[in-house]
């Protein structure tokens, strides 16, 4: 379908690696690193460079209360990324600045300046926006 010229959605792509690997690494290392998985899975897999990424971008203090209400306090029930508060701040880090060096696109899922959530509905347009803009 890519081939043809289909417009291809993905939840999490080489740009997860890039995010997951980066926080296991020195911040001195980022470049190379980044350098290495674009010549692997772009040039020597020839997996497509996507034409947007989108990140959605969501503090962590407010993500742990989410997980949390979603489970209904329950602890146990976090997943091992959940659990591990340091490494969603350090993921978080390195989204923002692969956001930067890549041209990334940020929606905010929080209100400016505010803990507030933002509404799956607001969110998605936001979204949209983005997609548009692209497709046009």
């Amino acid at each position: 379908m890519y081939e043809k010229g289909h417009i291809i959605i993905a939840d999490r792509y080489t740009t997860s690696n890039a995010v997951y690997q980066l926080s296991n690494l020195k911040r001195k290392e980022w470049d190379f690193y980044l350098e290495w998985l674009c010549d692997y899975e772009y040039d020597k897999l020839g997996l497509p460079r996507p034409k947007l990424v989108i990140f959605l971008d969501m503090p962590v203090r407010k993500c742990q209360e989410l997980i949390l209400k979603r489970y209904n306090g329950d602890e146990s029930k976090k997943d091992l990324y959940e659990r591990d508060v340091e490494k969603l701040y350090k993921c978080r880090e390195a989204a923002f600045y692969v956001a930067k060096k890549f041209g990334w696109k940020i929606v905010k899922c929080t209100e400016n300046n505010t803990n507030c959530v933002k509404s799956i509905e607001d969110i998605s347009k936001d979204v949209f926006k983005l997609v548009m803009n692209v497709i046009k």
